[in-house]
């Protein structure tokens, strides 16, 4: 697996925590991911940010953002 490939399956996820409800993460179990309803995703690309690196940026309700980048190392 690429860096890019785990970057895009790691923003699908994400995202579909996204557009669940309290009730539906309840139902699979993912009550703490609340906070991740509603965010907004977009990848480094997306963003236009100056790097050679894979990942995504993580947009919260309350205004707070949260970088992730993936490096792949072997």
């Amino acid at each position: 697996m690429s860096a890019q490939e785990l970057s895009e399956l790691l923003q699908e996820l994400i995202g579909e925590i996204s557009y669940m409800d309290s009730e539906d993460l309840g139902d699979a179990g993912l009550q703490e991911f609340e906070q991740f309803v509603g965010a907004h995703l977009r990848s480094y690309e997306e963003g236009g940010y100056l790097t050679r690196d894979q990942g995504f940026v993580i947009g919260l309700d309350d205004g707070s953002e949260f970088h992730v980048t993936i490096v792949r190392s072997n």
